[in-house]
């Protein structure tokens, strides 16, 4: 792979940091939501950056975010938005990046009131855009690191 195309998937990778943390006190905390319109821009350009770097690797965890969707575990957006880091950052530092999403959302949930243990649905929404940038920046620093 090209060290431009790598340049640009840890560019894209961080820049979601800010932004998903935008998105979680513009939207998510207050209204439970991630506007469409912003998840598929996250979508589309992680599928951008599959197409031009040849890595169709991140692709693999698609399933998991479309059952997690339908079982009522997360979002329409928040598994769209994990669709496309996954598509951008590829198998290995979306690996890393999961493991920061799930200790965060779970650090999130305990913060809230509902313990370690909230399960698949918890009974309340838990907003996941800030450990979505945290999924972005473990992501892009994996990438730094071992060049994906």
């Amino acid at each position: 792979m090209s060290e431009l195309s790598e340049s640009i998937r840890v560019a894209f990778l961080a820049a979601m940091v800010p932004g998903m943390l935008w998105v979680d006190r513009r939207w998510d905390r207050p209204e439970g939501r991630i506007p469409a319109p912003i998840a598929l821009t996250v979508l589309g350009a992680g599928l951008g950056l599959a197409l031009i770097t040849r890595d169709w690797t991140g692709l693999i965890l698609w399933p998991a975010f479309f059952l997690g969707w339908r079982a009522g575990g997360v979002g329409a957006g928040d598994a769209k938005v994990w669709m496309g880091l996954a598509a951008a950052g590829g198998i290995g530092p979306s690996a890393a990046g999961l493991a920061a999403l799930v200790a965060l959302a779970r650090l999130r949930a305990w913060r809230m009131g509902w313990g370690w243990r909230a399960g698949l649905a918890p009974r309340v929404r838990v907003p996941m855009s800030a450990p979505t940038a945290g999924w972005a920046l473990a992501a892009a620093m994996t990438r730094i690191a071992f060049g994906g």
